[in-house]
């Protein structure tokens, strides 16, 4: 190819696993330091990669100038910065974000042989700040659930649960229990020492969800919000 149309440098950036715009999960964003060229390469295992160009959808007329790197945050929303000390966020094009469920997760899968972790994200909304989260698992499923008065919890309760719920913040869920921080958000994680767990359990799927835990005057703590559950396979 031409080196002057391709450009210069090349800035690497990051995988998108946010929630803002689901059609985009699983491509790359990369671009070119001298063109400012912003690119998204979609690896789809059945047929050869796609390079897409995100340009003039991302900056329109006006390219940002001399990109000298990607960031991510927690939720897998992802940043352009340039040589000027500019960031930019990048976001639909439509401009209305597709909103993250109130328990996100990365990593689908670890291995028990191998161990691996799974980091929890909460995001239970400025309503619900400075609540107490609660995050409990179980190992057979979510159907039918727990009921919580007129709420369901999309869990069922069998010895994993009963151990998530009587022993939060020990051994294999980190910071399964908390306060939420001024934006209701927090973060959790599942830890899996290798060798933990028999060769038996392959094929096993935990699954997690939380409860905030707001009070009223008068009365007793209550839950306040039930979240979506999220799955984790072991393999």
């Amino acid at each position: 190819h031409d080196f002057a149309n391709w450009g210069c440098a090349v800035i690497g950036g990051f995988v998108y696993d946010g929630c803002a715009m689901p059609g985009l999960v699983g491509t790359y964003f990369f671009a070119d330091y001298c063109t400012n060229r912003v690119w998204t390469l979609d690896a789809d295992q059945a047929g050869p990669p796609t390079v897409t160009e995100r340009s003039i959808e991302l900056f329109g007329a006006t390219p940002a100038s001399n990109i000298t790197s990607f960031g991510r945050d927690g939720f897998g929303e992802l940043y352009i910065t340039t040589l000027a000390g500019l960031v930019y966020r990048i976001e639909p094009a439509s401009g209305v974000a597709q909103p993250c469920p109130p328990l996100v997760g990365f990593t689908q899968a670890i291995s028990i042989a191998d161990g691996g972790q799974q980091t929890l994200l909460i995001e239970a909304g400025i309503a619900h700040a400075g609540e107490v989260y609660l995050l409990l698992g179980s190992a057979s499923g979510t159907n039918p659930g727990i009921g919580l008065g007129a709420d369901l919890l999309p869990l069922n309760f069998d010895a994993y649960f009963d151990w998530t719920l009587s022993s939060a913040n020990q051994t294999l869920v980190k910071d399964a229990l908390g306060i939420l921080d001024p934006a209701g958000r927090a973060q959790a994680r599942v830890e899996l020492p290798g060798g933990l767990l028999p060769p038996s359990a392959a094929g096993l799927e935990l699954s997690h969800a939380y409860v905030t835990i707001g009070s009223a005057p008068g009365l007793a703590s209550i839950v306040t919000l039930i979240s979506n559950p999220v799955p984790l396979g072991l393999n």
